[in-house]
């Protein structure tokens, strides 16, 4: 691998790609810097059993980092015989780096991905050179595919504009082998980010321009009106593109006599036309809807249109369409339209709930801002015109100055109660705390932000409109923000209900979402709690308890013991009239979710979510009973975060402040942690996961806010 990579340095220089031979210079210091870093880190940590992991402690393979860096810098412009033989290579040496005792396998791994960084920070500061389609590159791409155009001037990035040997204009969508469209992890990405809504996993860019090239050529079979397609596929150079006529003019660029009250109609035919085809179009703004040149209604820009799955999306193409044509024709006439072709009354009832932020493309989104076009108008106007009231959006709790004191004065209540119990004082503390490893506390404290990703992920599985995964993981962090005002529930109900009424969903279907998303958070809870107790999988080692698998007929008993309590509580809810009706709220919230309960799939992921946020809840104190050099076994981790947080949710103390410290300390000492380190160890913890997180979360509320999504 070193010998290639200096050959390919060598034949860049010999060749004169001075870009190229630059880069792979450059990568040459910044690796072995990297790799300087990297392997003094890992040095200063070699005596932590946590990351140590029983390898004797060398140094990392700087030939392997710097042969993987260069050769994958300068793969990027050879021709596909020398890039295939390249990464052969670099798999052969990667491999054998770790089956030969050349390096400790930790360290092999390390290198591969100081490797990956190099080659990625040398891309990003100075460019690919083929990541930008050039006009000769395209015209060539475009004679591969049997297409003869010459592009038009002003050629750029993104959609081009060329012209065929008969005159006719086309236009052009093109995507490099090196541009991130075409990457495999951009579309691994997306399909996790937009997994509903008919998103599909599409691997490579030429997946992506032929299924915009079959959506296109399916609508026009079923008579929609939209741009013919003349071309799709992949040139020999690895270049895929989607070539389209172009008809008319984008009313973009129209003013707004051109769009009379019968153009407005035929547009919202066309989109019927569509969703009758069974394709929702996805980005629907100015450039997507044309005029033709005798004034007919024709559909363009494919590139996010999907098969439709779900209602939702019918109820987004529309909404987009009616804020298109509110920014062109003022709201009065858009609202009009819309209306007539949705229908009044209840049938309009979804597309005023989707008049949200939430639901516009980003290109939308932006004309909307710079138009200052207000959509709270837009659907008062739009629910006025239909006959029907306009949904009110749940109020987000506010966070002042006396709801931050309170929080301090619990937090002192609870440090002196504590104290008082353990005979801890703050030098105690103090002396604990730093002598815990600081480079596994910060494994900690980065673990501990994962949880918050496995609770977005149950909650937009639960949510009843399509919701990206990214935009739920901003509202797990600004609801620890949130925490620090109302008790935990509270504070989730409010800004979840607000958030998924600003994404489209009915005031019921929000509801319904959390309740659904906090069931199964206690089914998880309960489950692990369960299973490991009852089945006696952990390795216990709690004071006064025996160690080893329970007896079969201690588990009868827990068993007996766990539904008697169960049955206790039914009870009580049935006879307490207060209780009764709370039941009976829970189950009306609930209802509306059962859509997602009558797929078993659906099931299986959000209960599988929730128990992924507990584990992962589990190994950060794992993680940070490591830092205090307490071997603790991770079913009891299990045990004692299921059993504290089960009792710290029955407690109405916002954020569950002192009583889960407290709660954890009990736990700690009763697996054998000295009460000073569990102490220490449960207030390092919850600053991982309570105490600091609502620092981040704080700009995740804001954005969240700024976004228009509360």
């Amino acid at each position: 691998l070193t010998v290639w990579a200096a050959g390919s340095l060598l034949a860049t220089l010999v060749r004169r790609h001075w870009h190229l031979a630059a880069a792979m210079v450059l990568a040459i210091p910044l690796g072995m810097g990297l790799a300087w870093l990297v392997d003094t880190a890992l040095g200063s940590a070699a005596q932590s059993a946590f990351l140590a992991v029983g390898v004797p402690v060398d140094g990392l393979p700087i030939q392997l980092v710097l042969g993987m860096a260069l050769t994958s810098l300068a793969s990027r412009e050879m021709s596909r015989p020398f890039r295939t033989s390249g990464g052969r290579l670099v798999l052969v040496a990667a491999a054998g780096a770790l089956l030969l005792p050349a390096a400790a396998p930790l360290r092999v791994v390390a290198a591969v991905l100081v490797a990956t960084a190099t080659a990625s920070m040398v891309r990003y500061a100075i460019g690919s050179p083929v990541s930008v389609v050039s006009a000769v590159d395209a015209r060539d791409d475009l004679r591969d595919l049997g297409v003869v155009a010459e592009p038009v001037a002003g050629w750029a990035d993104g959609i081009r504009e060329a012209t065929t040997s008969t005159g006719e204009r086309i236009a052009v969508r093109i995507i490099g082998r090196d541009e991130w469209d075409a990457q495999i992890s951009s579309s691994v990405w997306r399909f996790l980010w937009y997994r509903k809504g008919g998103r599909l996993l599409r691997l490579s860019a030429r997946q992506q321009v032929e299924h915009q090239a079959y959506l296109l050529l399916l609508a026009g079979a079923r008579g929609v009106p939209v741009t013919p397609v003349v071309g799709a596929g992949t040139s020999r150079t690895g270049d895929s593109l989607v070539a389209t006529e172009v008809v008319g003019e984008p009313i973009a660029a129209l003013p707004a006599d051109a769009l009379d009250d019968a153009f407005l109609r035929d547009v919202w035919r066309s989109l019927a036309a569509l969703h009758d085809a069974g394709i929702a179009h996805g980005g629907i703004d100015g450039t997507a809807v044309r005029r033709s040149d005798d004034g007919r209604v024709v559909l363009g820009s494919f590139d996010r249109a999907d098969p439709i799955v779900e209602p939702s999306q019918v109820h987004a193409d529309r909404a987009q369409l009616l804020v298109t044509t509110a920014l062109r024709t003022g709201s009065e006439r858009a609202v009009a339209a819309a209306v007539e072709a949705v229908g009044p009354g209840d049938a309009s009832a979804p597309l005023v709930s989707y008049l949200q932020d939430a639901a516009l493309d980003p290109d939308l989104r932006d004309e909307v801002d710079r138009a200052d076009l207000s959509l709270d108008d837009l659907r008062a106007a739009t629910a006025a015109a239909a006959g029907i009231d306009e949904p009110e959006l749940q109020k987000v709790w506010r966070v002042t100055w006396g709801s931050l004191l309170r929080l301090a004065g619990l937090a002192i209540v609870g440090y002196l109660l504590i104290s008082q119990l353990t005979d801890i004082g703050l030098d105690t503390i103090w002396s604990a705390i730093t002598s815990a490893d600081p480079l596994v506390l910060l494994a900690a404290l980065l673990v501990g932000q994962l949880p918050r990703v496995a609770t977005a992920g149950s909650l937009q599985t639960a949510s009843p409109s399509p919701v990206p995964l990214e935009r739920v993981t901003r509202l797990q962090f600004a609801t620890t923000f949130v925490n620090l005002a109302v008790p935990s529930t509270a504070a989730r109900a409010a800004v979840s209900i607000r958030f998924f009424q600003r994404s489209g969903a009915t005031a019921a279907g929000a509801v319904s979402a959390g309740a659904l998303d906090s069931v199964a958070g206690f089914v998880a809870q309960l489950s692990l709690l369960i299973g490991l107790l009852a089945l006696g999988t952990a390795t216990f080692g709690w004071k006064g308890i025996p160690s080893g698998t329970a007896d079969p007929s201690d588990l009868i008993v827990v068993l007996l013991v766990l539904l008697g309590i169960v049955a206790v509580l039914a009870i009580v809810v049935v006879a307490v009239p207060k209780l009764r009706a709370a039941a009976i709220r829970i189950g009306g919230q609930l209802k509306e979710a059962l859509a997602v309960l009558r797929s078993p799939a659906a099931v299986v992921e959000l209960v599988a979510w929730n128990l992924a946020a507990e584990l992962l809840f589990s190994l950060t104190i794992w993680i940070v009973l490591q830092a205090f050099g307490q071997d603790v076994g991770f079913g009891d981790v299990i045990i004692i975060n299921e059993a504290v947080a089960l009792f710290a949710g029955l407690m109405p103390v916002p954020g569950g402040v002192g009583v889960t410290e407290a709660a954890l300390t009990a736990g700690f000492t009763a697996v054998g942690v000295p009460e000073t380190v569990a102490f220490s160890a449960a207030l390092c913890y919850r600053m991982c996961t309570f105490y600091l997180p609502p620092m981040w979360g704080y700009f995740a509320f804001n954005s969240l806010r700024n976004d228009g999504y509360l």
